[in-house]
């Protein structure tokens, strides 16, 4: 039976089966708050996944390039760290958690018993470099070596197609 994390640290009022995509650093350059535990946080990094697509070859260059998160992250980011660092950061902490709720919920031995298989969703209008960069920073921060992407709009569709038992009717995607 797939469980469903939907009790991320510090998501205080609600449970939410989404986690905010958010990361801070403390001055030392060591994340001090990811997800919802960074909403109350002076700037948190935010946005930093539409870093990873080479937006020049894009029509919407300009409109990204004066974006705000675009200039959020360049006046916020730590000295040192780039959009792969800070992803990296981020799946790193999602992962850490995952494999911790999985290992609460299934017992400790279940990762030794047992393969998973990680699927990230990635813009649908990503290139292939942008998507091998991203494999390597979803690898870098410890997922599994075969995580598989797979373009946001799919993943909403398998995710529709999970929650039903098969009796689709018209109109119901």
């Amino acid at each position: 039976m797939p469980r469903v994390i939907d009790d991320w640290p510090k998501s205080r009022l609600h449970k939410s089966s989404k986690v905010p995509t958010l990361i801070t650093y403390d001055e030392r350059g060591s994340v001090s708050a990811w997800g919802f535990s960074a909403e109350s946080t002076p700037a948190p990094l935010t946005g930093f996944k539409l870093l990873l697509e080479n937006w020049t070859e894009h029509k919407f260059y300009l409109a990204y390039r004066e974006s705000k998160f675009v200039r959020d992250f360049k006046e916020n980011c730590p000295a040192g760290k780039t959009e792969d660092i800070v992803a990296s950061d981020y799946l790193h902490c999602l992962w850490d958690y995952t494999i911790t709720d999985i290992k609460r919920d299934r017992g400790q031995d279940f990762m030794d018993q047992f393969s998973l298989r990680v699927t990230l969703g990635v813009p649908a209008m990503w290139s292939p470099t942008a998507k091998e960069r991203m494999r390597g920073i979803a690898i870098k921060a410890g997922l599994p070596s075969d995580v598989t992407l797979v373009s946001e709009p799919e993943a909403a569709v398998l995710a529709v197609m999970e929650a039903y038992d098969g009796t689709l009717e018209v109109r119901d995607l």
